[in-house]
């Protein structure tokens, strides 16, 4: 199928690849010994089934630094100096970056800035697989349906309302303190994170106004849907049928000019008969 290009159409495909998964691990997990695998064929199914787990991480971690802005919470005891944490937690990223640009020949940023937006898709995926809720089949289509984005990042904006109202207040905690806090410096990342986030839907919402991702098609819905045939009146008919006819006349002239194009000394038969491009030679005579 065809990569989606667009949020409503990454959310849709995520949604139902993260159901999968899940449904795989707790109808179906691979650890189960009455199903018949091999040891490798057991640890791969598994890891793929559990895969998705790990896109609901950083909606958790987003919410880190808010615990020990609001409720003192330290889930990390500080003793070093800030410069000193940098270099060491700048090492993991430096790792990761290195080992993308390794193994694919490339790193992009955005992919650090999609896995950061994408936990509200696997924690929906991971409730429906807990509830057995069907999700729809979604064919590759286009359509003219409208359809924003930001219908599919709801909970990308609320919490971005929440973590740009706590900087503010971890800003204003940190000033009067006359120090800068971890906490807070993390919550204004995670802030500029989803703020990125959003105004790539406020950019897709702006080039494609009103456009239907690739992936709005529901199949069940496109086989079962009737919509009622409207008459056409006289009018509408009428002015079809000369439409019509003008296409018609206007096509039969192009083939008369590019048949005496082709073929210079063709006699051109009108009305007249005795109008030729070269006058005729008179019959013969009949014998007898």
């Amino acid at each position: 199928g065809d990569a989606p290009d667009t949020i409503e159409a990454y959310t849709k495909q995520q949604l139902r690849w993260a159901t999968g998964g899940f449904e795989i691990l707790f109808t179906h997990n691979p650890l189960n010994p009455r199903y018949k695998l091999s040891l490798d064929q057991r640890i791969m199914y598994f890891v793929t089934a559990t895969f998705y787990l790990t896109g609901i991480v950083p909606g958790i971690l987003l919410f880190v630094p808010a615990m020990e802005i609001f409720l003192d919470l330290h889930p990390v005891n500080l003793q070093v100096s800030l410069t000193t944490w940098f270099l060491f937690y700048s090492g993991f990223y430096v790792l990761q970056i290195l080992l993308a640009a390794l193994t694919l020949g490339t790193f992009r940023w955005e992919v650090l800035l999609l896995a950061a937006s994408s936990f509200p898709i696997y924690i929906k995926a991971l409730r429906n697989a807990l509830l057995g809720v069907e999700t729809k089949w979604h064919v590759t289509g286009t359509t003219d349906k409208k359809a924003s984005a930001f219908n599919f990042m709801i909970p990308v904006v609320y919490t971005f309302v929440f973590l740009l109202g706590t900087s503010i207040v971890a800003s204003w905690r940190d000033i009067t303190l006359g120090h800068l806090n971890v906490a807070t410096f993390w919550c204004v990342v995670n802030t500029l994170v989803l703020g990125a986030f959003i105004v790539v839907g406020f950019r897709e919402a702006r080039v494609t106004p009103g456009a239907a991702d690739l992936t709005d098609v529901d199949l069940i819905d496109a086989l079962s849907e009737s919509r009622a045939i409207e008459p056409l009146n006289m009018e509408t008919m009428r002015a079809a049928r000369e439409q019509v006819e003008l296409l018609a006349h206007g096509e039969s002239v192009a083939i008369a000019q590019r048949s005496t194009e082709s073929h210079p000394f063709t006699t051109h038969e009108e009305d007249d008969e005795s109008h030729t491009a070269f006058p005729r030679r008179a019959a013969a005579p009949a014998l007898g």
